[in-house]
């Protein structure tokens, strides 16, 4: 098939109803020509949020399908399996996102599958449990079928062992009691599983695990035994135990097997892909003891993973509240419970990057990280989860302020970077100190060489800081994790008053930029704040007046890009955010450059940690500089949507 023109894109856009005549406009506008190349047009529209790279590659590919799924449009692809698509959409009358489960189209004639399928809906759309992924609607009209559901912002089970390879006794304890929660919930509506893997269960960001897929559970053993490889180790279970089929048990015993990996990194009955070798019984019976891997694992955890997996069904746990029970007083035993096996389980990430130890207590915070540039994005991910933290990451602002804005997403510390976001970072900075949620959250802004001058406009507090860059991949962590540290240690200090000159905050910040950056102005007086008291923070013991301790010019850090090389700034996205009151106020100059190549951060990473600390002491010895505060610039609506991104919602490998 020959390549579309530019113009055909477009009315194909606005024929499917995927552009709107406006926003075409916008895009014409912004490159001031309709002759342009594909790649320039379809990169335009990317940038501006118009369209989601799955919707650019499916124009492109001169597809009128795909698009829309009744009221839902596709955002892009969250997964794929042997039966079904996953989609993560939006409502277009509500604006909620969901996620759409579409039956692939080889199946869609085939009358057992589509019935299969269609039971699967109903099974779910009886089960509204906050540990169950709950499906909202059913479609099904000739040849497309398609289930409505929460789309959950998170991972799958096997995704966060393949990070992790072994998880903490509090966390595998609660995950599982999680998973028992909803299980015993579903027993109790007379619905069982049969297809307990670590696939099926969804971590959130917030910690909680969530069931999903119960579609076996409606079909005949036999017919799932076809076509499922976990369907024939529920039989093989099933037939080497005596017990009838679709024994309730059996859930339960392979949930036990969940628990058997989480805690020691190994799968009990190994992995096996042949259809003779699931279904010989020796597998169960050679199952190694759990206390022959970890000698030192509690006993009530050893209990409870014996229990679950034993072979003689009446010896098992006979429901999952049963063994729910027994979990919960365990965990509450773990609560003040330590052990050298327990440190041995957190990520081993952080030595493969040479990066700072981060201490167990924050291994499993949250970060947030704003980044468009997919390098970048993959770069900050693997240092960060490396480091035992879990890893949120936006492509636009609009999406991290909306997640701020709903009070059961948790966050530890943000990260924004500029260097390829642009000036918009900086007021995306800013605006996190007019948010209440975010306020006392730690934020970091990475700001490029030729950006430094855009220090002196941004809201800096205790928590919020800015880090100058070129910078390497360790120093960042290190910044992470003094900011969490002191977060967590600090006692709640009386409210501070604010001066007439500054909020009195920015005047006590650890900034981290080179002391060659030029000092910030001196802000307006505000007559709002008249008779107030500057409050001055509590000087150390000792210590000199600080206009008798001006530091002396330090080194400039090597750049990686060159001595000669300047890295500007990418693309500044005016064009998306419109006016910018806070620096049309200011002499900011637009840095029309081409964008800079992506620093060599695997290289950056190979740099020597002791070098890095003291590069980190001497710029926090920095003395502060106040900032003013900027006005406020309205609601957020300039912000961009995003086409994506939670890092894995269900990868491809773990639906095949």
């Amino acid at each position: 098939m020959a390549e579309l023109s530019v113009d055909e894109i477009a009315q194909r856009a606005l024929a499917l109803e995927i552009l709107t005549p406006t926003q075409l406009e916008d895009v014409w506008n912004a490159l001031g020509t309709q002759n342009v190349e594909l790649d320039q047009f379809l990169a335009t529209l990317l940038r501006q949020g118009h369209l989601t790279k799955y919707q650019a590659d499916r124009l492109a590919k001169g597809e009128s399908t795909g698009f829309f799924y009744g009221d839902y449009k596709v955002l892009y692809s969250a997964g794929a399996g042997t039966f079904a698509r996953v989609f993560r959409a939006v409502n277009t009358k509500t604006g909620k996102t969901a996620a759409v489960k579409v039956l692939r189209s080889r199946y869609s004639d085939d009358p057992e599958a589509v019935d299969n399928f269609r039971r699967e809906a109903e099974v779910g759309m009886e089960l509204h449990h906050p540990n169950i992924v709950r499906i909202y609607d059913y479609f099904s009209d000739k040849k497309t079928h398609y289930i409505v559901m929460d789309f959950i912002e998170g991972q799958t089970l096997r995704q966060y062992i393949n990070v992790h390879k072994k998880i903490e006794y509090k966390i595998a304890t609660r995950i599982v009691a999680d998973i028992c929660t909803g299980l015993d919930y579903a027993f109790r509506k007379s619905h069982l599983h049969r297809d307990m893997k670590m696939t099926n269960v969804l971590i959130a960001t917030s910690g909680k695990a969530l069931l999903l897929d119960f579609g076996l559970a409606a079909e005949t053993d036999s017919k799932a035994e076809q076509k499922n490889q976990r369907a024939i180790e529920y039989a093989a279970l099933e037939r080497s135990t005596g017990v009838r089929r679709d024994d309730k048990r059996s859930d339960i015993y392979f949930l036990g097997t969940m628990f058997y990996q989480m805690l020691s990194g190994v799968a009990p009955l190994g992995e096996v892909k042949e259809r003779a070798q699931r279904l010989n019984k020796d597998r169960f019976f050679n199952v190694k003891p759990i206390r022959q891997l970890m000698p030192r694992i509690p006993a009530s955890l050893s209990h409870i993973v014996e229990k679950s997996m034993a072979l003689d069904p009446q010896r098992r746990y006979q429901s999952p509240g049963e063994m729910l029970a027994d979990l919960k007083i365990t965990a509450k035993r773990l609560e003040n419970f330590e052990t050298d096996e327990a440190a041995e389980t957190m990520s081993v990430g952080a030595a493969a990057h040479h990066a700072p130890q981060v201490k167990k207590s924050a291994a499993q915070s949250i970060v947030w990280v704003v980044e468009t540039d997919e390098n970048l994005q993959n770069s900050f991910r693997n240092a960060l989860k490396g480091a035992g933290y879990r890893v949120l990451i936006f492509s636009t602002f609009r999406t991290l302020f909306d997640r701020l804005d709903d009070p059961d997403q948790k966050v530890d510390c943000i990260l924004l970077n500029a260097q390829s976001l642009g000036k918009n970072a900086v007021v995306a900075f800013n605006d996190l100190a007019k948010i209440p949620a975010a306020v006392e959250k730690p934020a970091i802004l990475l700001l490029d060489e030729n950006q430094r001058k855009w220090e002196a406009k941004t809201a800096r507090s205790r928590w919020h800081t800015t880090v100058g860059m070129p910078i390497t991949m360790g120093r960042i962590l290190n910044v992470i994790s003094k900011l969490l540290a002191e977060k967590k240690d600090q006692k709640k200090p009386e409210e501070p008053q604010a001066s007439e000159e500054s909020f009195s905050a920015f005047d006590s910040t650890p900034h981290l930029m080179s002391p060659e950056s030029p000092a910030a102005p001196p802000a307006k007086k505000n007559p709002s704040r008249a008779g107030r008291t500057r409050f001055q923070p509590p000087p150390k013991k000792e210590e000199a007046p600080r206009a008798a301790q001006a530091p002396a010019p330090a080194k400039e850090p090597h750049s990686p890009h060159g001595e000669n090389a300047s890295p500007s700034p990418s693309d500044s996205f005016d064009g998306i955010l419109g006016n910018l009151d806070e620096f049309d106020k200011v002499a900011i100059p637009d840095v029309a450059a081409p964008k800079p190549k992506t620093p060599p951060f695997d290289q950056i990473l190979e740099r020597d940690v002791g070098a890095m600390a003291e590069e980190l002491e001497k710029t926090l010895a920095e003395p502060s500089r106040p900032a003013p505060v900027p006005s406020g610039r309205g609601p957020l609506e300039p912000y961009p949507d995003d086409e994506e991104f939670f890092f894995d919602y269900i990868d491809d490998r773990d639906l095949r």
